[in-house]
This record gives C-alpha cells, sequence and structure tokens, in this order.
C-alpha cells in the first residue's frame, strides 16, 4: 500500500508541477559580451588532492541509495530502523523502473554508437545537470572526471545518526520526492529543486548526489566542499563560504569514488557547482572557464536545458561549451542547429523531432524539423529521454568536432 501511495503522489506531483526555466533578467543582447578565451588560456597545474578516504561516506551513501549495510557499517544503529526498510524497498522499486524505462537501454544504445566515448576515460561536461549523475554516470561508466552545474543549491548533509527516528523518516521522504521527476521523467525540474532541496535538514544536490553514485555500482571514497581559485584549480573549502550560486565565487562539492566491482578500479572524480551562468554572473565567476579549459577536450552532455542556450543572455556559456567539446550529446533543449557550424561539426541525428512541449512552443526550429524529413540517414533511438521522453517521440544530436589539418 505505501508504495502504490507514493507512486501516486508522484504521478500527482509531477501533474501539478511546472517545468521551470532558469530564472533570468531582462534578455541582455549585449555583443561586446564576449566570454574569456578559454581555449587559449594556459592550463593551470593540477593541485595535489591531500582529503584522505573515509569510510562514513561509503555507509552514508549506501544508507542513502537503499542499499544493505556492508559489514561493518559505522551506520549500524539506523541501518536497520523501519524508517530505512521503508526507504530501502521504495528506492529497490523505483530503481527497478528507472533501469527498466531507461538505464538499461541507453548503455546498450552508447555502447553500440560511440563505443571508443562510452568505454573512454577522458572527462566529461554535463552543463544544466542538476543532480542528473545516473544518465552521465550510465553514457560514460569510465570517466576520469565528471563536472556537473547547475542553479540547485549544493547543500549539506549533518550525520543523520545524531537525528531522531522521525526526521531521519522525514528526510529520507523528501529525498524519495526530490529524486521522483528523474526516476519517472528523465530530468530534473529547478523549481521543484528549489523546494525539496531545501525543506528539511539534509539540503542540496549532494544527497542525490551520494545515493546515485552508489547505486550506480560505485564505492564513495571521500565527499567534500571544493571552491576554485582564480586559476582554475580547485581547493578543499570549510563550511564558512556561502553557498550562494549569483556571487563570484564558485564553491560546490567534490566526490571521490571508484566501481564497486571487487577489482582495483581507477580513481574517479564528481565535482558539482552551483552557479548562475546567466551573462552578468557568468562573467563574475573566479577561474570557472580555466577549469574547463584545463579539462579540455571535454565530452559533454546537454538534456532538458530549458532552451536556455538559444537565448543570448546565456551567450557566453554557449561559447565555452562550444569551445572546450569536441564531442557534444545533446536534445533539442540545447543549442539550436544553427548555432553548429558545418565546417566545424560533423552531426547525426538521432529519434524523432516535431516540436517542443507546450511550454517551449515558441522554440520550434522548423530548420531542424525539416532535417528530420528529408535526411535518411536519422538513426533509431531506442527509448525516451529529455522532455519528449515518449519512445519513438524523442531525439538526441551527437556533435563531433571535425579535425582541421594545420596550415603549413
Amino acid at each position: 500500500m505505501k508504495l502504490v501511495l507514493l507512486a501516486g503522489l508522484v504521478l500527482l506531483l509531477a501533474a501539478c508541477r511546472p517545468v521551470p526555466l532558469y530564472p533570468v533578467a531582462a534578455a541582455d543582447t549585449d555583443s561586446t559580451d564576449a566570454a574569456p578565451d578559454s581555449a587559449a588560456a594556459a592550463k593551470p597545474a593540477t593541485q595535489p588532492d591531500t582529503v584522505r578516504n573515509d569510510r562514513y561516506w561509503n555507509d552514508l551513501a549506501r544508507y542513502l541509495a537503499g542499499l544493505p549495510p556492508l559489514p561493518g557499517s559505522v551506520l549500524d544503529s539506523i541501518d536497520r530502523a523501519p524508517e530505512t526498510a521503508g526507504h530501502r524497498q521504495v528506492f529497490d522499486q523505483l530503481w527497478l523502473r528507472k533501469r527498466r524505462d531507461l538505464l538499461d537501454s541507453l548503455s546498450a544504445w552508447a555502447g553500440a554508437e560511440f563505443p571508443d566515448e562510452y568505454h573512454g576515460s577522458r572527462p566529461v561536461f554535463y552543463p544544466f545537470s542538476g543532480a542528473d549523475f545516473v544518465t552521465i554516470h550510465t553514457l560514460f561508466p569510465v570517466a576520469a572526471s565528471y563536472t556537473l552545474f547547475g542553479l540547485e543549491p549544493e547543500g549539506k548533509l549533518p550525520d543523520p545518526r545524531t537525528q531522531g527516528a522521525d526526521r531521519r523518516a522525514a528526510n529520507l521522504l523528501n529525498l524519495q520526492y526530490s529524486m521522483d521527476d528523474l526516476m519517472a521523467f528523465s530530468f530534473f525540474k529547478t523549481n521543484d529543486m528549489r523546494g525539496d532541496f531545501t525543506r528539511f535538514e539534509w539540503k542540496g544536490t549532494l544527497p542525490l548526489l551520494l545515493a546515485f553514485c552508489a547505486r550506480c555500482g560505485n564505492e564513495v571514497l571521500n565527499a567534500y566542499r571544493i571552491r576554485l581559485l582564480p586559476d582554475g584549480t580547485a581547493e578543499p573549502a570549510g563550511d564558512t563560504l556561502p553557498q550562494d550560486p549569483n556571487d563570484a565565487v564558485v564553491t560546490g562539492w567534490r566526490i571521490k569514488f571508484r566501481a564497486d566491482d571487487g577489482s582495483d578500479a581507477p580513481l574517479q572524480t564528481l565535482d558539482y557547482f552551483s552557479v548562475n551562468v546567466y551573462n552578468p554572473f557568468f562573467a563574475q565567476l573566479q577561474g570557472f572557464s580555466d577549469y574547463f579549459a584545463a579539462k579540455a577536450p571535454l565530452r559533454t552532455y546537454i538534456k532538458s536545458a530549458s532552451y536556455l542556450l538559444y537565448k543570448d543572455y546565456f551567450s557566453q556559456i554557449g561559447r565555452l561549451i562550444q569551445q572546450v567539446s569536441d564531442f557534444l550529446l545533446q536534445d533539442d533543449s540545447g543549442f539550436p542547429l544553427r548555432a553548429f557550424d558545418p565546417q566545424t561539426w560533423q552531426l547525426t541525428f538521432y529519434g524523432a523531432y516535431e516540436r517542443p512541449i507546450p511550454l517551449f512552443a515558441n522554440l520550434y526550429q522548423p530548420d531542424l524539423h525539416r532535417v528530420y524529413l528529408t535526411d535518411t540517414g536519422i538513426r533509431r533511438l531506442p527509448f525516451g529521454i529529455g522532455y519528449v521522453f515518449i519512445k519513438g517521440k524523442s531525439n538526441l544530436m551527437l556533435a563531433r568536432k571535425r579535425t582541421v589539418a594545420a596550415a603549413p
């Protein structure tokens, strides 16, 4: 009965919640507002990561993910509590559905369509992602590093052992509400996240990132706040720095993990930054462009991005993404087709495109529709993803940067 009620609540919430737009001011079309030339920036030296591993984080991630505790868990006092068992049952059902509806098909498709990238370790970039580690890890499971950003707060997570059973139960239930959109529809909704991520003591993206990292078959080695320095390097940051996406100091969380498959798997890193990349805010971000320039060339994925990159007032982040990426996979909510110079990008189209959902109806692309009507090379997409998450109705486009021979 509890699962039935939860499923009903998920559907009710989904039906009532509007898909949000990124909060922006009036359109800023000043073409002199140029983004830094990140591709030409000198790459800073990598700063040594001196934060030690701590078993607490893996036990906590498994607890949040509804996974059974490992022997000797430091959370033994709450691992077998009634509220923990109920959360485990709910998460198991949601995860089975997510794998059935998307993840298994997405993994097989990526391995067949771009095997070198699927099995490769090059860094991955997921703009406007929120806490959606699940999708990007499924597409690129062995990347050395993943960088995600969004307006969603980075958050904090007090030790659940310090809370009473009623507060833990409330936070676990809120965690389930926070992930319902992603589990049911393959995307988060920013307005929902602002409420879900601030309602109880477990705040922001951190609880979901830890849970998804564990559910994707990983051992979490550590998690800690970071800030970017002006040269683009990251350093551990304390709790005193404000969590404000609109200020110049770029802060977030770094999660260190590795595949939990019994092998001596290589270290992987997930960085999540809470930032506002609307042009006036982007211009003040310290070290943000240089951080990505140091990782380039990147494999980039964009999905359910509120069509922000169609807007002149998101031109700076758009230029940065195209500068540092040589492999860009997106749905139609990323860049418009006109943004891809055919001399620079080779395009492959998947699925179907008719028109955006009603909320974004004014961003219909006639030129993209013509491609899908006339191009005989459109490839099949065996799952639903993005805003139009129905199998046979969704689209993806793969843009690969062409290799240009150096001039003599």
